[in-house]
């Protein structure tokens, strides 16, 4: 009988050490995200991502969202198509990172938000190597676009386009 209540009080004591380990790394993980997660509503930010290819044809297309691509340097090209459209959503000093069309990679970082909705977003595109292609930094406001980068893309050009939502 001795045995046995010694074996019952091994199996509890385990117990207890498993349910406390768990609850200490519930604990301990609470309110943090990993970089990549993304749950809807816990961003920091929420970033419109657009990809829009630009060529020189006959026919003029120009989206009505965006008419800035009529006007310089962007009027080089003539015809834009939406490639994609997709939200990002950010988490203060983690990178979310987008495959593009032509092989590269986009990687955009939230490093702060200021008072009046400002937003200091960090842009990095690097190629299909992982070369660094182009790196900057963006104070934007709620409701602003703005276009850091362009690449060439199939004869003609490839504008990535982000505006803080």
């Amino acid at each position: 009988m001795n045995q046995v209540r010694t074996t019952t009080r091994r199996g509890l004591l385990r117990s207890m050490g498993v349910a406390l380990g768990a609850a200490a790394l519930v604990a301990g993980t609470a309110g943090r995200s990993t970089a990549g997660s993304r749950v809807a509503g816990a961003s920091d930010a929420d970033v419109e991502l657009v990809l829009l290819h630009g060529t020189k044809a006959d026919r003029p297309a120009i989206p009505k969202d965006f008419p800035e691509l009529a006007n310089p340097p962007f009027n080089a090209y003539n015809h834009y198509e939406v490639l994609s459209s997709k939200k990002l959503a950010l988490l203060k000093d983690k990178t979310a990172t987008e495959a593009l069309p032509d092989g590269s990679s986009l990687e955009t970082t939230l490093r702060d938000r200021e008072k009046g909705d400002k937003f200091k977003l960090e842009i990095v595109v690097k190629d299909g190597k992982g070369a660094q292609v182009s790196r900057g930094k963006y104070t934007a406001g709620r409701g602003a676009r703005f276009m850091p980068v362009t690449l060439p893309y199939k004869g003609g050009i490839l504008v990535v386009s982000l505006k803080v939502l």
